[in-house]
Formats: C-alpha cells, structure tokens, sequence
C-alpha cells in the first residue's frame, strides 16, 4: 500500500512539476515523459545530496576534533 502511495505521489508531482502530460485521441492514449527535464532535476538533486553529505562531514570531523582537544586548548 505504501508503495502505491509512493508512486501515485511522484506521478502527481510529475504532472504539477510539467514533467509528465497525458493526452488522448480518439482511438489511443500517450503518456508523455520530458527526459531532458527528468534528468537535469536528478542531476541537481544529486548535486544537493552531494553537498549536505559534504556538510555533514564536515560537521562531524569537526565534532571529533573538538571533543578530542585538550581543556582549554585553542582551536
């Protein structure tokens, strides 16, 4: 059920975004997919989830040296 869900919202949020269209004639049915469009937003949101796994790095590398540093030390 989950699944459904899942799926039904990311077609819902296709069609919102302009990424998938449908349309019909008299005798048959087209579901259109704007691959460029797909693959320039993955592309972003690999680059975004990139960039936070960066920070989160970061983040704990920095941790780790603070809690390892003596009392009093400066950075």
């Amino acid at each position: 059920m989950k699944a459904l869900l899942v799926i039904v919202l990311l077609v819902a949020a296709g069609v919102l975004l302009g990424r998938i269209s449908f349309s019909s004639s008299e005798n048959d049915a087209t579901i259109r997919l704007d691959t460029q469009e797909v693959r320039q937003d993955t592309r972003e949101a690999a680059e975004r989830a990139e960039d936070v796994a960066d920070d989160v790095a970061n983040g704990i590398d920095r941790s780790l040296r603070e809690s390892t540093e003596p009392a009093g030390a400066a950075p």
